[in-house]
């Protein structure tokens, strides 16, 4: 999908929604889905909320109704928003992910089965126990999960959780594998 200067929007952009007849909507996002995710279908993009935080950087938000999705759909019944007034809304990249700005890394020395094609990656950033965003990729497209990584900035209560996950067995698969991440200079 490309945005209102014809820029192809990714995975781990920042982006800007205006003109949306939902107010709330107008507002920056990370874009988490772009459709082109082995794990996803559709061609629509998924966005988390986004805050900028003080010393620079985007931080997830933590508010209730964090997700939108774009072109923009409404599933509320409060709202009465036609097809065309939710197509008039327009996204803009506001800055690029760059995932060669980390690597994932594993954690510890726990012994992993061999990998196979469904292994995957998941992301939980967490605050106060509660999932404030997420992200899973297989583990073949690493670089989606270090570009939804880029531009995120970890508030001082968040928890970045990464494991890698195996289809070999339901314990393992439920359990995961710890990885970590080394952002680079």
């Amino acid at each position: 999908m490309k945005d209102t200067n014809g820029k192809t929007i990714r995975i781990g952009d920042i982006v800007k929604i205006e003109g949306s007849p939902n107010k709330s909507d107008n507002t920056t996002y990370v874009v988490a889905q772009d459709g082109t995710n082995a794990m996803y279908s559709g061609e629509s993009l998924t966005l988390y909320r986004v805050a900028k935080v003080k010393g620079g950087g985007y931080a997830l938000s933590n508010g209730k109704y964090n997700i939108a999705f774009f072109p923009l759909v409404c599933y509320s019944s409060r709202f009465k928003f036609s097809r065309a007034a939710l197509d008039a809304a327009t996204i803009e990249v506001l800055i690029r992910a760059v995932p060669e700005r980390f690597t994932v890394f594993k954690a510890g020395n726990e012994h992993e089965p061999p990998e196979t094609e469904k292994d995957s990656f998941r992301a939980e950033i967490m605050q106060a126990e509660r999932d404030i965003g997420s992200f899973s990729c297989l583990t073949k497209d690493v670089k989606k999960l270090t570009a939804f990584l880029s531009n995120i900035t970890l508030k001082g209560d968040q928890v970045l959780s990464i494991t890698k996950r195996s289809e070999h067995s339901d314990y393992t698969y439920r359990r995961g594998f710890p990885y970590k991440i080394h952002k680079s200079s």
